[in-house]
């Protein structure tokens, strides 16, 4: 694993760095796909192979999740039965659709029954209400093949596979048999082949299955949790080799082509991973060049552009870390290292226990699962409007906007949202804790996906003094907030808040390695403890990574060397003084919200009567600040509200780099709207970089000139 990480430092790969082509995720996915193709060359009899599409995530249950929500929404399309069977023997994935308890269960997933046996499988075959998908997990295909082999041919289900290495070898040699005439639909890839080394599975589909999420309007339905990137699907190509070198030989040219030809990346990438990505990445023109990531910025052929994105409030200290490997290497013999960072969560959050997870999405279905546990029979998740929880299926409970959940009916029912930015928040709130048995209130401090929008601090003093009279646990999601993203490790600190369960990501990956952690307080520990409930265990058998641990502790006390929280203190403060001189009568912004490194601009769009033309002058923005002549940048948006521009920079930023990305920001935004759609139809006409290039208003007297008395609203931690 470390050689993998040095491999990706020396040659300053990106590893989180999403509008890129990666040859690594582009040889990773080929790679999956042939071997589908060539398992069941049967599928096309005489013509070329069948492609299918690929979907990465982090881990078994991330992957399973996601082949389960492709099934159900292909199933609810055909307006057919959506009911789905689990078979799964060996509780590979023990808590994945529901938990038993002394006196009852918890459905997570509804309407998803698992089998444990071929007795419950030749029961379902034989049972009248129709089956919409079938999923089994790897290993289980031999037990079960017989009465499996009934239940297809009477129910006709979407169909998904799971495999190991060892279950593949077995289908390929034909030493195990799928008990169908065609392929599976889906079939989903486990850890086994990385070794067991870093979070990762995948799942490949069928294209004309997974085509509808490449529509257009649908491409961040199902987008994945899946970073940091090349990490997992670079160590997967370097396993294969070793693993299974008679496929690796057979298929090295076209992977050679892969790393060799940029042209050749660019069409496999788009072809079994991500056509709309691809897309993306030529309308900025970061497909014709060499790409290369180090530190706060990503270099793209003569081009070095500050990454103000940084895998979305996942970078600490920038890009491919130099000392990172050193450092791991350092920590390596220490015996104890999960109570190491245990001990260092506890004094930076005042939290007693954690469970380890894999990506800011497992880390909430976590959270969720053991508060709900807690608290049985209490079933309700009161989660607040605007906020995000994930896009796997049980996180969607705390996910508020009704477009990722179409089509994936049924979900997790006991769920009610208020909106916290309400006038009578805290009446609704309290109406909503009279009237529902609620077990937690889900809530993120500052609402990243739906706007950098900090919550109001009297629902947060109600929600915290809430809990005593009303008997819910409290969860504060500081997946983009915490590790000193908004200045202290955790926001909740800063608000003198403790939570009973909190959920930190992003940064604990130090851009290298994916890992999260779901922290949890004494009473719901003693109370797990009482219930016998196998949660934690189970987490801590699939999730707890010597890796993650070495790779979190590190951040964490590097992070301590270097000042972090004053620095991003400091950092903030001036950003937010730069941002209100230089944006000061900007016509075109409506607010700037500064939390630390977390920050929101919103766009004035009041008088733009269009909703296409909204989100076409948005994207030609972001376009535009690529393009600077002195100082590129390459700025987010928030997905709820794509008119607000979203900054999260490394959190090492330096002053004179402040002052350059502001600059930017300023210009760009100050280019009239006529003018901003002029520039845009020249991009479509002579190519996208020469246009932009030769035609942006530079120079820092006019990102400084006011041009209307007008100043943009402005909320920091220093200007309320």
């Amino acid at each position: 694993m470390l050689e993998t990480c040095q491999e990706i430092i020396d040659g300053q790969i990106p590893n989180l760095f999403r509008v890129y082509i990666n040859p690594h995720v582009a040889q990773c996915c080929f790679c999956l796909s042939r071997y589908v193709s060539t398992t069941w060359p049967e599928d096309a009899p005489g013509e070329p192979a069948v492609d299918r599409q690929i979907f990465l995530a982090n881990g078994l249950e991330e992957a399973f999740s996601g082949a389960t929500k492709l099934a159900r929404y292909v199933r609810n399309l055909e307006s057919a039965a959506t009911r789905g069977l689990l078979i799964d023997p060996d509780g590979l994935l023990p808590h994945f659709a529901k938990l038993e308890l002394p006196d009852g269960q918890i459905e997570f997933i509804p309407e998803l029954t698992v089998a444990r046996h071929a007795g419950e499988v030749a029961a379902a075959a034989h049972d009248e209400q129709p089956l919409g998908f079938v999923a089994v997990v790897p290993a289980a295909l031999a037990a079960v093949a017989e009465p499996l082999g009934e239940l297809l041919s009477r129910h006709r289900p979407v169909t998904i596979l799971g495999v190991s290495r060892a279950c593949l070898g077995d289908l390929r040699s034909g030493r195990l048999q799928w008990p169908a005439p065609s392929s599976p639909d889906v079939v989903v890839f486990d850890e086994s082949f990385v070794d067991r080394e870093v979070p990762f599975a995948a799942f490949a589909a069928r294209r004309e299955h997974y085509d509808h999420w490449q529509r257009a309007g649908m491409t961040t339905f199902h987008s994945t949790t899946f970073q940091p990137n090349t990490i997992s699907s670079r160590h997967l190509v370097r396993c294969l080799e070793a693993a299974d070198a008679e496929f690796r030989a057979e298929h090295a040219a076209p992977l050679r082509a892969i790393a060799e030809d940029r042209g050749q990346a660019a069409e496999q990438f788009a072809r079994y991973y991500s056509p709309s990505l691809r897309k993306v990445t030529a309308a900025l023109g970061f497909d014709r060049e060499e790409i290369q990531a180090r530190g706060h910025h990503v270099q793209i052929g003569e081009r070095r552009i500050f990454d103000g994105v940084a895998g979305v409030a996942c970078s600490v200290r920038g890009h491919n870390p130099e000392s990172y490997v050193e450092e791991i290497e350092q920590l390596a013999d220490e015996p104890d290292i999960r109570g190491r960072l245990g001990r260092h969560l506890h004094e930076l959050t005042g939290i007693e226990h954690f469970a380890p997870a894999v990506s800011g999405a497992s880390a909430v279905e976590s959270a969720l699962k053991l508060a709900l546990a807690a608290a049985w029979p209490k079933q309700t998740v009161l989660a607040l409007g605007g906020g995000f929880g994930g896009k796997t299926l049980f996180a969607l409970t705390g996910t508020a906007r009704p477009y990722y959940k179409s089509g994936l009916a049924p979900l997790y029912p006991h769920v009610v949202y208020v909106d916290p930015f309400a006038a009578d928040a805290v009446e609704q709130l309290t109406a909503a804790l009279k009237q529902h048995p609620v077990a937690v209130v889900q809530a993120e401090l500052v609402q990243g996906v739906g706007g950098v929008r900090e919550i109001p601090r009297a629902v947060l003093e109600f929600l915290d003094a809430a809990r005593q009279k009303y008997g819910y646990y409290l969860f504060c999601d500081e997946v983009q907030t915490g590790m000193f993203r908004t200045g202290p490790f955790v926001r909740a600190r800063h608000l003198d808040i403790t939570p009973d369960l909190m959920t930190i990501g992003k940064g604990t990956s130090d851009m290298m390695f994916p890992f999260a952690v779901t922290l949890y307080n004494e009473a719901i520990r003693t109370r797990m403890a009482e219930l016998d409930c196998p949660l934690l265990k189970a987490w801590e058998a699939a999730h707890g990574y010597r890796m993650g641990y070495l790779t979190a502790t590190n951040v964490i006390e590097r992070a301590q060397d270097l000042q972090l929280s004053q620095r991003v203190a400091h950092a903030g403060r001036l950003l937010a003084e730069q941002l209100a001189a230089k944006l000061r009568g900007c016509r075109s912004v409506r607010d700037v919200r500064v939390f630390g490194m977390l920050i929101g601009i919103e766009l004035e769009y009041d008088s733009w009567r269009s909703a296409r033309l909204r989100k076409l002058a948005h994207r030609l923005y972001l376009l535009a600040m690529t393009r600077h002549r002195t100082d590129p940048l390459l700025m987010g948006f928030c997905q709820y509200e794509p008119h607000i521009f979203k900054l999260t920079p490394p959190l090492t930023i330096t002053d004179h780099e402040i002052d350059a990305i502001t600059s930017t920001i300023a210009e760009v935004l100050r280019i009239p709207l006529s003018r901003l759609l002029a520039m845009g139809a020249r991009a479509l006409a002579m190519g996208v970089g020469a246009a932009l290039q030769s035609r942006l208003p530079y120079g820092r007297q006019r990102a400084n000139r006011a041009v209307a008395p007008r100043r943009p609203r402005l909320q920091s931690e220093t200007t309320p």
